[in-house]
């Protein structure tokens, strides 16, 4: 079954596009037929990985967003002539128009009348931004929680996901939600001095997983041990996604 996978949060910095861009090359990895589509009006990043092969989809009508942009979404899902997941990487800025326009025109429906299967990502962060990332996953789930699946990431990149000592997922916020989640994705926190190091020098020079840990020699400026760490960052994530059955 073809199946839209949409990244969405209303806080900008939390991982959008980074998660975005880890899952689709996962879903590549199961030789899952993938398109990816980046529709960030600001900051598009996921279409810079030329390897993911990303459509790029301007909605933009001078400086404002223009929500009848996102009626191409049907044409550009119809077009693979097999069963394909698209993994949609939206900007922060184009949040509230994307969201208004799936209520407002009943687009999940839409979807699941052309047997299409939807998932809408959703990431919680700690630190400071932590309350706002809560209060979007609360808003989705409010808007889709009953017309698609919800899968929830955890990104501790900025601080441990808890409150006044305690962690949200003991919290009775978090169990007022639980019953919603289709999938909870712990995302590692790998040590910022090492893997971090690697990992974003990876993302800096807009390669993907394969161009580095399955090529021969290795791309100039990927030592031995950095390719080694990423290797092992890969498998960490592959794994965890294969242990949540995400797909």
């Amino acid at each position: 079954m073809p199946h839209v996978h949409f990244f969405l949060n209303p806080k900008g910095g939390t991982g959008k596009s980074l998660f975005s861009y880890i899952f689709a090359q996962y879903l590549m990895s199961k030789t899952i037929k993938t398109q990816c589509i980046d529709c960030d009006p600001i900051t598009p990043t996921l279409v810079k990985y030329k390897a993911l092969d990303v459509i790029y989809m301007n909605i933009m009508d001078g400086n404002d967003i223009q929500k009848t942009k996102f009626d191409d979404f049907p044409q550009i899902f119809m077009v693979p002539q097999e069963d394909c997941h698209f993994v949609v990487d939206n900007g922060t800025s184009s949040y509230v128009a994307l969201s208004d326009y799936l209520i407002s025109q009943d687009f999940v429906s839409v979807l699941k009348e052309l047997d299409f299967d939807v998932t809408f990502h959703v990431i919680i962060v700690g630190g400071d931004n932590m309350d706002e990332t809560i209060n979007g996953l609360s808003d989705i789930i409010t808007r889709f929680g009953d017309k698609a699946h919800i899968v929830l990431w955890f990104n501790p990149f900025f601080g441990k996901i808890e409150k006044n000592g305690v962690i949200f997922e003991k919290s009775p916020l978090f169990k007022r939600y639980e019953e919603n989640l289709y999938a909870i994705i712990r995302f590692p926190d790998f040590p910022k001095d090492t893997f971090g190091i690697s990992f974003a020098k990876l993302q800096k020079d807009r390669l993907c997983f394969s161009q580095v840990c399955d090529v021969k020699p290795a791309p100039a400026g990927y030592d031995i041990m950095t390719v080694h760490r990423i290797k092992m960052i890969r498998e960490k994530l592959f794994s965890m996604f294969d242990a949540v059955r995400i797909i």
